[in-house]
């Protein structure tokens, strides 16, 4: 049966949200990011797209950059180095492909996830063992589902982590990450529809609630109020708006699972970096989000310009254990210093630019500190789907569908 062309745009967008919710070893594996690159590359092809010249000029300036860091270190990581190119050339085929219309097949999607993912959580709170055990058959039959031990399965559809017993962690690797791909669907989705709530948006704010993540709530709470007053025209509905929104954050800061876990994390920012040296049966050590800041504050002075690049070698480690970095944000400094903080905040800039024009909105600047908020708190940076946003802004506009279906 062949597949019409809105058909093969959606499946390449499911394919997209599939690798950046990492549930299980097919969606990070290798083979999965060539099979995708090959057939993305295949329709970019057919459709007749063609690569930018801002997008070649980046290319170039990527592997001058790779020489830079094989001439300054002697050696660099080519498999890394060229993992994480594959993956940007992924999000740009795709995003080209399926044009501007992606936004709402992406919203959609996310939509029926969340909206599967809210009776698997009601019964994760009543019955996490029985559940667990169903999805482990189902995972059983599907030997390269099963990457993480006895404590975590996923069925493609759906998450139980045991570390997360009593949150939502919907398609996705972990609450936090499923509130992440929420966050960017609600607010698309509000622009899309004047800021009005619909069945859409309601089912994804209740699903978000459920992922309990500080992140997730703050991300919601601090771009969707600036977007709503900078975008509705009466001075009244400004005002109630900035008294209503600033209550809102007030409350939701103040959650004890919200205020607790910030001040903990920021005071306990080094804590984990004890670990360098110290000797631990531990396999990893997670540092979570200001932890991970403070060991970039170490490495960063080193190479402040253009980081290190991904030779992970060059950077500080563990001697007995492997430091996880929790903060894209502070991993990309470390990685690609000033000067990939600054193109990573001029590219979103650009592709939010266009976004907010689809919906003849204003907030470019919101959309990027959106962004920025969501790589903070989470290491879904060089992910393919968050790759298809950055590079939005990179594609042949004339090319592609402008209108929103």
């Amino acid at each position: 049966m062949k597949l019409s062309s809105e058909n093969i745009d959606k499946l390449l967008v499911a394919l997209l949200v599939f690798i950046g919710a990492k549930g299980n070893l097919i969606a990070i594996s290798d083979i999965t990011l060539i099979l995708v690159l090959f057939f993305s590359f295949y329709h970019f092809r057919k459709r007749g797209r063609k690569y930018t010249k801002k997008f070649a000029l980046f290319t170039g300036a990527y592997a001058l950059l790779t020489i830079v860091y094989f001439l300054k270190f002697d050696w660099v990581n080519p498999t890394s180095t060229l993992r994480v190119y594959l993956k940007l050339l992924i999000g740009y085929h795709i995003i080209s492909v399926v044009g501007v219309v992606f936004l709402e097949y992406f919203r959609k999607l996310v939509y029926k996830l969340a909206l599967i993912s809210l009776p698997l959580y009601l019964i994760q709170l009543a019955a996490y063992d029985q559940l667990k055990s169903i999805i482990g058959i189902i995972e059983s039959t599907i030997p390269a589902l099963d990457y993480r031990g006895d404590w975590y399965v996923n069925s493609f559809f759906f998450t139980l982590n045991d570390n997360g017993m009593f949150r939502n962690s919907g398609f996705a690797w972990e609450p936090k990450g499923f509130a992440s791909i929420l966050d960017v669907s609600i607010i698309l989705g509000l622009m899309q529809n004047g800021f009005k709530l619909n069945r859409s948006i309601l089912i994804q704010l209740v699903a978000l609630t459920t992922t309990f993540s500080t992140a997730g709530y703050l991300v919601i709470c601090v771009a969707v109020p600036l977007l709503f007053i900078l975008n509705i025209k009466s001075r009244e509905k400004k005002m109630i708006s900035i008294i209503f929104g600033s209550i809102l954050v007030v409350m939701i800061s103040s959650l004890d699972f919200m205020y607790d876990k910030i001040t903990r994390e920021i005071e306990n920012r080094e804590a984990h970096l004890v670990y360098i040296d110290a000797e631990t049966n531990l396999p990893s050590v997670t540092l979570g989000r200001f932890g991970s800041l403070a060991l970039a504050a170490k490495d960063f002075p080193k190479n402040p310009i253009v980081g290190i690049g991904m030779q992970d070698k060059e950077r500080t480690q563990g001697k007995h254990t492997r430091l996880v970095w929790v903060s894209g944000i502070a991993d990309f400094l470390s990685r690609f210093g000033l000067l990939g903080i600054a193109f990573l905040i001029y590219s979103y800039y650009i592709s939010s630019k266009r976004i907010v024009s689809v919906y003849k909105m204003k907030g470019s600047g919101i959309l990027v500190i959106t962004f920025m908020m969501i790589f903070f708190a989470s290491a879904v940076i060089i992910s393919p789907l968050f790759f298809a946003f950055q590079f939005f802004g990179f594609t042949h506009l004339s090319n592609i569908n402008q209108n929103q279906k």
